[in-house]
């Protein structure tokens, strides 16, 4: 592990504690590489969490000023968010309108500081028949623009506020054989009133923490099957088992259930080790597979990144997702590259002319192959032949997938 990533998990591990990390003030300046160590926390999403772990009257002018201007820049987002978030439920409420507030904005007030905990968007959940009233809110109300309707999600931006609209809570199918997206329609039964950003409402409703805590690992799972996922969902993990009397007895047997158990263990055990906790759920790492996923979490950023790391995650997915041979699941996979279905091609702005039209999905075909022979041919036939091109990848990143217990 390179000295930049030590200090920022000697950081985090404070932070988790409720520690300052006055320490960092003490380093020899030539012992680590600033520029960095302020790169990486800025792909991660921490460079206001490191500002207020570092924050000291007599040091504030010798910490690196961007990491200042981003604690500033998340707490004004978070005062944007809170005003967005209190003219939306006024609205809400003269149209009689139910929502659940759901990921960051649930989580940021198990943070000692909630704006700390930064969120890109306000992520809210309503029944579909009340779709077009939001939409009414949203934009002739509200002036907001939407940015994305595809039949579950629609994205609204105001100036530089996003808000994303759901009428599922979650979407899509992991690398295992469960049905998590009929499993969190089940959300209304699970609800309660709660404040979010200060704000109330008899319409506003969060999940109940036991729930919540669910969904939070089964978002973890996508990410991290997907592409990765970067140190502050396991700073969530921590702070939110932290912050809420969860019954673990429930979750442990719901885990289970929903083929996740294996999968916890693994991340709380990963908290442990990065953070120095104690968290109820967890189970011994194989030091090289913890050494591996420390580092990649590194490259991953936030997010997750288009990297060496993640070549082939999509068709690992697939194949985990399959029940025939690598040949026969990567061979329908190709197919469905060359040809895919009616459900997906609404969804993507260039062939929105097939929605509610299936009898053009064809001439939507002709054209993607055309665009895609025209414009970028060789990044295109580089995903057709990757499932066979690039087999050793997919098989180590399949290894990977089956590491995190999942």
């Amino acid at each position: 592990m390179i000295r930049e990533e030590e200090i920022i998990l000697h950081m985090l591990n404070d932070f988790c504690h409720h520690q300052s990390s006055e320490w960092f003030h003490e380093l020899d300046k030539d012992s680590y590489d600033q520029d960095k160590l302020v790169n990486i926390l800025i792909a991660q999403g921490l460079g206001g969490l490191a500002s207020y772990q570092l924050y000291n009257k007599s040091h504030l002018l010798i910490q690196p000023k961007i990491l200042n201007h981003m604690f500033l820049q998340d707490v004004f987002m978070s005062v944007n968010q809170a005003d967005l978030l209190k003219e939306m439920t006024t609205y809400f409420e003269e149209e009689k309108i139910p929502f659940i507030c759901m990921k960051g904005s649930v989580v940021r007030d198990s943070y000692p500081e909630p704006s700390l905990r930064n969120m890109g968007d306000i992520d809210i959940v309503i029944h579909y028949e009340d779709r077009f009233k939001v939409d009414h809110i949203m934009m002739d109300l509200m002036g907001c623009k939407k940015m994305v309707d595809n039949h579950s999600v629609w994205t609204y931006n105001i100036k530089f506020l996003t808000v994303e609209v759901h009428n599922h809570m979650f979407y899509e199918k992991l690398s295992n054989d469960f049905d998590y997206i009929g499993y969190f329609d089940g959300v209304w039964d699970h609800i309660k009133n709660a404040e979010v950003f200060g704000v109330s409402s008899p319409y506003l409703y969060v999940p109940e923490e036991n729930y919540h805590f669910l969904y939070l690992m089964v978002h973890t799972a996508k990410h991290i099957i997907n592409k990765g996922y970067g140190f502050r969902a396991f700073i969530d993990m921590v702070m939110y088992t932290k912050k809420n009397e969860l019954d673990w007895d429930y979750l442990k047997k719901e885990l289970k259930n929903i083929k996740l158990l294996s999968f916890t263990q693994v991340c709380f055990a990963f908290c442990e080790r990065w953070f120095g906790v104690t968290m109820p759920l967890s189970v011994p790492l194989d030091e090289k597979f913890y050494q591996e996923i420390s580092a990649k979490v590194i490259r991953d950023g936030l997010f997750g990144l288009e990297n060496e790391d993640n070549i082939g995650a999509a068709e690992a997915k697939v194949y985990k997702q399959g029940k025939g041979s690598y040949f026969v699941t990567m061979l329908d996979h190709i197919r469905r590259r060359l040809f895919p279905p009616y459900e997906e091609m609404q969804l993507i702005p260039w062939y929105k002319f097939v929605d509610g039209r299936p009898w053009l999905l064809p001439a939507a075909w002709v054209y993607r192959w055309g665009y895609c022979l025209v414009k970028k041919k060789d990044e295109s036939m580089d995903k057709l032949l990757r499932p066979y091109k690039a087999k050793d990848k997919i098989e180590e990143r399949i290894g990977y997938i089956n590491h995190w217990g999942l």
